[in-house]
Parts: C-alpha cells; sequence; structure tokens
C-alpha cells in the first residue's frame, strides 16, 4: 500500500470517525485514543496530532503530547546535559542533587497495523521534531528535549531517531519488562536531524 496525500489534524478540530477503527496492535494505545484523547484535549491536558490518508480518508497514525519535565539525577545524565551546553560546565553533580529541565513529553504514539512499513511512524516523529523546532524558534517556547517512557517494541525505533536512555540505564530482558524505560533526545539532536531529513 502506498499513500499518495497524508494530512494533519488536531484531534479537537476533527469529526472522523475513522478514530473507532484505528488499531496499532497495542491495547493501551488504542484505549487512549478511543477512550481519553478528546476528553485530555479539551481539558488542556495534551494536545494530540492525527495523520490521514486522505485517499482512504483513514487514519493512518496519531500521536499525543504534552509539557513535562525531564529530572536529571544520574552522573550520565548530568555529564549528557553538560556536554549538550544544557547544565553549566561548572555545575556539581552531587548525589543529593537533582535538577529539572523542561521538556516536551512524548505521551503516545500509533501507527495503524494496515499501515506498517511504510515510516508512517518515522514522519510523525520527524513531524513533532519540526513543531518542537518552532515552538522555540517561532514562539520563544524553551524546552530542553523531547522526553517519552519507551514499549519494550519501540526500543531499537527510538534509538534509530536519536533518543537515549535517562539514568544510567542500560536495560535487562527482565528490566524491560517491568519498569518504565525513559528516553530523551535533546534540542541540538532534533535540531540537527530535521537539517539532515
Amino acid at each position: 500500500m502506498k499513500i499518495d496525500k497524508c494530512s494533519l489534524l488536531s484531534l479537537i478540530d476533527s469529526s472522523d470517525k475513522s478514530i473507532r477503527d484505528f488499531d496499532c496492535q497495542d491495547p493501551e494505545i488504542n484505549d487512549f485514543l478511543h477512550e481519553q484523547a478528546l476528553e485530555f484535549d479539551k481539558a488542556y491536558r495534551t494536545q494530540t496530532s492525527l495523520f490521514y490518508d486522505e485517499g482512504r480518508n483513514r487514519l493512518a497514525g496519531f500521536y499525543s503530547t504534552s509539557v513535562g519535565l525531564v529530572e536529571i539525577y544520574a552522573p550520565g545524565d548530568f555529564a549528557y546535559f553538560k556536554s549538550k551546553g544544557m547544565i553549566p560546565a561548572n555545575f556539581v553533580d552531587d548525589s543529593a542533587d537533582h535538577v529539572f529541565m523542561p521538556a516536551l513529553r512524548l505521551n503516545y504514539i500509533g501507527r495503524d497495523r494496515r499501515y506498517s512499513d511504510l515510516g508512517i511512524g518515522s514522519s510523525m516523529v520527524y513531524n513533532l521534531f519540526e513543531n518542537f523546532i518552532d515552538a522555540y524558534m517561532e514562539h520563544g517556547i524553551g524546552m530542553s528535549g523531547i522526553l517519552l517512557d519507551s514499549t519494550v517494541s519501540a526500543i531499537d525505533f527510538y534509538k534509530d531517531l536519536g533518543f537515549k536512555f535517562l539514568h544510567d540505564r542500560n536495560y535487562s530482558e527482565e528490566d524491560l519488562s517491568t519498569n518504565p524505560r525513559p528516553m530523551f533526545i535533546d534540542f541540538k539532536t532534533i535540531s540537527e536531524s530535521i537539517s539532515h531529513s
């Protein structure tokens, strides 16, 4: 299957019934879109963006974002944020200190099962990257990067896009099935990714 034209809409602005037909094969993500996304968007808790296949009048994918904070406390976190210029080089990172940085939180992202292997997921993330850079460049909204909690099956997808694990974690198979897996991509990496795409 090929998508000739895909459009981006806000969930609140959409009246399309194809949302109910959406199935990314992950019950939690499906439930969010079907049961909570509109309520959360109307309460200004999230912003959900929909990617429509115009030729088939079908929802191909979506992502939902909100404002969040990145908690920095592990030595590797401090080293990473210092290397990116987001924490002063002379900052003393003793174990009692926690630093919080503003970030965009990617709460949910899903691609309909009928659109596998077409690059919809990557296209949505690159769209998110562009909107993130625009928030800073055009609207003066400062954020350190994009934060998410990855599912096990999406870890390699996010790593390929430039996301890194936080808190000095190298997850074992046991950890992967039971713990949140916070991942992060910083402003500079996003900007470089956009300029190379």
